[in-house]
C-alpha cells in the first residue's frame, strides 16, 4: 500500500487549512461534552484521551521504523518534545495528588497548549509526503488543545492555580530531554537520525526561525536558554489570560468583604508587577535586537554603507527611545515583585507613553505611506520588521498591560510629542533649509519627492497629533474600565465600619507574614476604597497601621513561643 501523498503538502495549503478547520471543529465539540460536566468524569475523559494518544505514538514510532527510515534506529521523532508532555499528563494527571496535580494541570493548560498552537500554525515539520505521519501529526495537536482545555476546566472549578507549581515539572522535562540529545549523539552520531528534543540540541544550531539565528552568532547554549526562557514568558502570558477570563476564587471559603487572600488586593499587585517585568524584558529585548543587528550586520539594502548614520532615522531613534522607558520600568517591576505592591512614578509613565506614541507614528507611517510606495521589503525587510512593527507593539503592549492607575493629561500628550516634534525640527533643517548641498541630510523618507516640505510638515505634525491623542483616549478608557471592575468585586453591602475592619485585617495579615522591610502603604487601593464607601484615605490609613503593628506583634509572640 502507498502511504504517501503526490507531493509533500504546503504550509498554508489547501490540505494545511482543511486540517486546521477539522481540528476546530473536533474542539468546539470536545468543549460543549465538557463546559458543565463533574470534575470526575474530566479526569476520566483526559485519562482516556491520554491513554489513546499514546497507543497512537506506539504506532507512529513503528511507522517511522518501517516505512520512513527504512528500519534504521532514529531518534528524530522520539516522544520527547513539548507536545509529547501532554499524552503523558493527561493519563497521569488523575493519579497524582495536591501540587503535583496541580502543577500537571497547569502545565497542560499553558506550555503544552503554546506547543500545540504553534506546532499547527507553522507545521513544517508535520508536513511530509507520507500521509499517515502528517495525519496522525495533525490529530494529535488537535488532541492536545482539547486535553488543555479539559485542564482548565478541571481548575476553573477549584482555588486558583499558581504558575510556579507547573515549573519544577517544567524543569524536569527540559533535563529529561537533553539527556536524550546527548545520548543520541553518542548512539548514532548521525545529524539526521539523532534527537533534538526541546530544540535544545547542544551539538548543533536549532531548525527554529529566529533562534537559529542566536545559535549561530552566540552558541547553542546561549540559543538554548534564549529558547527556554520565551517558552516559559509566552506559557505564563497564557496562564494569565486563562487566570483572567476562566479562574475564580471556588474553593477559598464563603463571606463578603476585603479579605487578604483576595486577588484584588494582594494577587493583582504581584500581578501587576509579574506582567510589568515581562512586558518590559520583551519592550526592551526586541529593540536592542534590531539595533544592535543593524549596527552590526547589512540584512536590508536600504540600510548598507550607512553605519552610525543608522541614528539619523526617526525609526532607529524612536525605538530607543521605547527600549529606554521599558529599562526604567524594570527595577519599580522588581520592587513590586518583591513587596507585593506594584508602583509605577508618573514620570516613567510619560516616558514610556512617548515611546509608545514615537513608535505608534513609525509604525503608521510604514503602513499608510512606507508600505505603499516602496513595497514590503522596503517596509518589513530586514531588521524593519522588529524597527517598523514588533517594537512598536510591543512598546503599546508595555504602556498598556500595565495597570499603573494613572490617567494621561493633555498636558502630559504634549509633553509625550515633544521628542518627535524635536526630531521633525531637527529633520526640516537639516533637509530643507541646509539640504545635501549644504552639509545637510538627504531626504531619508523621501517625503518631499511626493509633496512640499511644508505639506509633509503639517501632514506628520497632524499625524503625531492624532496618534499621541488617540492612545491617550484609549489609555484613559482602559484605566476606568480597570477602576470600574475593580469596585465591583467590592460587596456593596459593607458599612464603613466593615470596611475599616477589613483594612485592619488586611494589614494584620501583612504583618503577620511579610517582612518589616517589605510592608508597603496600598494607597491607590486605600483611595479607592474611600471613594466607594465614603471614607478618608487618612482613617483607612490609620486602621491599616494598627493593623500591621497587631500582625507583627503577634508575629513576635508565635516567634518567641517557638
Amino acid at each position: 500500500m502507498d502511504y504517501r501523498f503526490a507531493e509533500s503538502p504546503e504550509m498554508y495549503g489547501d490540505l494545511h487549512l482543511a486540517l486546521i478547520v477539522l481540528a476546530a471543529a473536533l474542539n468546539i465539540v470536545v468543549y460543549r461534552i465538557i463546559r458543565k460536566r463533574p470534575e470526575d468524569f474530566l479526569f476520566r475523559l483526559l485519562r482516556a484521551l491520554g491513554l489513546f494518544m499514546i497507543a497512537a505514538e506506539i504506532f507512529k514510532q513503528w511507522f517511522c521504523y518501517t516505512y520512513i527510515y527504512g528500519e534504521v534506529i532514529s531518534f528524530r521523532y522520539f516522544p520527547w518534545q513539548l507536545c509529547s508532555m501532554a499524552m503523558y499528563l493527561s493519563f497521569a494527571a488523575g493519579y497524582l495528588k495536591g501540587k503535583a496535580q496541580e502543577g500537571a494541570l497547569v502545565y497542560l493548560s499553558t506550555f503544552s497548549l503554546l506547543g500545540a498552537v504553534m506546532a499547527l500554525a507553522s507545521p513544517a515539520g508535520m508536513l511530509l509526503d507520507h500521509a499517515v505521519f502528517t495525519l496522525h501529526s495533525f490529530a494529535y495537536h488537535a488532541l492536545i488543545i482539547s486535553e488543555s482545555m479539559i485542564a482548565v476546566a478541571i481548575l476553573r472549578k477549584r482555588k486558583r492555580p499558581y504558575f510556579r507549581s507547573s515549573l519544577p515539572l517544567f524543569g524536569l522535562t527540559v533535563a529529561i530531554a537533553e539527556i536524550i540529545n546527548v545520548l543520541s549523539r553518542h548512539m548514532v552520531n548521525d545529524p539526521g537520525r539523532e534527537a533534538d528534543m526541546f530544540y535544545i540540541n547542544p551539538f548543533y544550531p536549532t531548525t527554529q526561525p529566529v533562534f537559529r539565528s542566536i545559535a549561530l552568532k552566540f552558541g547553542n547554549i546561549t540559543e538554548a536558554i534564549a529558547y527556554l526562557l520565551c517558552v516559559i514568558l509566552a506559557s505564563y502570558l497564557i496562564f494569565l489570560a486563562e487566570n483572567r477570563l476562566c479562574y475564580t476564587d471556588n474553593g477559598t471559603g464563603s463571606g463578603s468583604g476585603i479579605q487578604p487572600d483576595k486577588t484584588y488586593i494582594i494577587s493583582l499587585n504581584r500581578e501587576r508587577s509579574v506582567i510589568a517585568l515581562i512586558a518590559s524584558v520583551i519592550t526592551f529585548t526586541c529593540c536592542l535586537y534590531a539595533i544592535v543587528i543593524g549596527l552590526g550586520v547589512r540584512p536590508n539594502i536600504t540600510q548598507a554603507g550607512i553605519g552610525l548614520d543608522l541614528f539619523r532615522f526617526f525609526t532607529v531613534n524612536s525605538n530607543i527611545f521605547a527600549a529606554f522607558g521599558a529599562v526604567l520600568m524594570l527595577p519599580y517591576a522588581v520592587e513590586g515583585i518583591r513587596k507585593k505592591y506594584f508602583t509605577c512614578p508618573g514620570w516613567v509613565q510619560i516616558i514610556q507613553y512617548s515611546g509608545a506614541v514615537c513608535t505608534g507614528i513609525t509604525m503608521l507611517f510604514v503602513l499608510l505611506i512606507m508600505f505603499p510606495v516602496g513595497g514590503a521589503y522596503m517596509a518589513f525587510g530586514g531588521i524593519y520588521i522588529w524597527l517598523h512593527l514588533v517594537c512598536p507593539l510591543t512598546a503599546l503592549f508595555l504602556l498598556f498591560c500595565v495597570e499603573s492607575n494613572i490617567r494621561l493629561t493633555k498636558k502630559e500628550a504634549l509633553i509625550a510629542l515633544c521628542p518627535f516634534l524635536v526630531y521633525a525640527a531637527v529633520y526640516y533643517t537639516e533637509v530643507v533649509i541646509m539640504g545635501p548641498e549644504g552639509g545637510g541630510w538627504p531626504d531619508l523618507y523621501s517625503i518631499t519627492k511626493y509633496v512640499s516640505p511644508l505639506v509633509g510638515t503639517i501632514g506628520m505634525v497632524a499625524l503625531g497629533l492624532a496618534v499621541t491623542f488617540g492612545i491617550r483616549w484609549l489609555f484613559n478608557k482602559a484605566a476606568e474600565r480597570r477602576h470600574s471592575e475593580l469596585q465591583r468585586l467590592w460587596d456593596d453591602t459593607l458599612t464603613p465600619v466593615d470596611v475599616r475592619i477589613e483594612t485592619y485585617g488586611l494589614g494584620r495579615f501583612n504583618g503577620l507574614h511579610s517582612d518589616i522591610r517589605d510592608i508597603t502603604v496600598p494607597v491607590d487601593i486605600f483611595r479607592d476604597l474611600a471613594e466607594k464607601y465614603s471614607l478618608s484615605v487618612g482613617d483607612l490609613m490609620k486602621a491599616y497601621s494598627k493593623g500591621v503593628e497587631s500582625g507583627l506583634e503577634e508575629k513576635g509572640a508565635i516567634a518567641s513561643k517557638r
